[in-house]
C-alpha cells in the first residue's frame, strides 16, 4: 500500500479511521490539519461542528487522488460516521455504501477495512431499527475477522458480543 496507512481507534464500537500525516500531495498538510479537528470534535461529541471540516477534508482527497482512490474511503466513513451521530441515517448510509464500494474495489472483499466497513453499516442499521440487516452484516464483518484476526483475536470476541447484544435486546420472535 505505499505511504497509505489505515489507523482507527474504537469509540463506542464505531471505527472513526485517523489518517496519518505520511501523505505527499499538494493540500497534505492542511488535510492533515483538518482531521485533526475533525477527531478532536468527534471525541468532544461537537459532531455538528465537525461535518463542514470532514466535507472540506473529503474534497481535498477527492481532487488529490480522485474519486475512486482508497484514501477517499477515510473521508466517507469519517463523514458517514458524523452523519449518523447527527442522525442524517440516509446520508451516512450512501457514504458508507460508497466507501464500502471503493474498498472492495481496491483491496477486495475479505480486507479489513471491508470488515470494519461492514460493521459501521451494520451499525446504523442497528440505528435506523433494522435489525436483521445489521445482524447480517455483522455476521458478514465476523467471518472476514476470524479469516483474517484468527478466531481468539479480542476483535473477534468483540463483534461477536456485538451480535450477541443485539439478539438479547430485539430477539426474533
Amino acid at each position: 500500500m505505499g505511504k497509505f496507512f489505515l489507523g482507527w481507534t474504537c469509540a463506542l464500537s464505531v471505527f472513526f479511521f485517523q489518517v496519518s500525516p505520511v501523505w505527499s500531495a499538494p493540500g497534505s498538510l492542511q488535510i492533515e490539519k483538518l482531521n485533526r479537528k475533525v477527531i478532536h470534535l468527534y471525541r468532544s461529541e461537537r459532531y455538528r461542528e465537525a461535518i463542514p471540516f470532514a466535507i472540506q477534508s473529503y474534497k481535498l482527497i477527492k481532487n488529490n487522488w480522485g474519486e475512486n482512490h482508497p484514501k477517499v474511503i477515510l473521508a466517507l466513513n469519517n463523514l458517514a460516521e458524523l452523519k449518523r451521530k447527527t442522525g442524517h441515517f440516509a446520508d451516512a448510509e450512501a457514504l458508507l455504501l460508497r466507501s464500502l464500494k471503493i474498498s472492495a474495489q481496491s483491496f477486495g472483499m475479505e480486507h479489513p477495512t471491508v470488515a470494519i466497513l461492514l460493521s459501521n453499516l451494520a451499525l446504523l442499521y442497528e440505528n435506523m431499527g433494522n435489525f436483521s440487516k445489521a445482524e447480517s452484516l455483522y455476521q458478514h464483518s465476523l467471518k472476514i475477522k476470524k479469516r483474517v484476526l484468527g478466531p481468539d483475536h479480542p476483535k473477534v470476541a468483540e463483534l461477536m458480543n456485538k451480535i450477541a447484544a443485539l439478539n438479547l435486546a430485539n430477539p426474533p420472535y
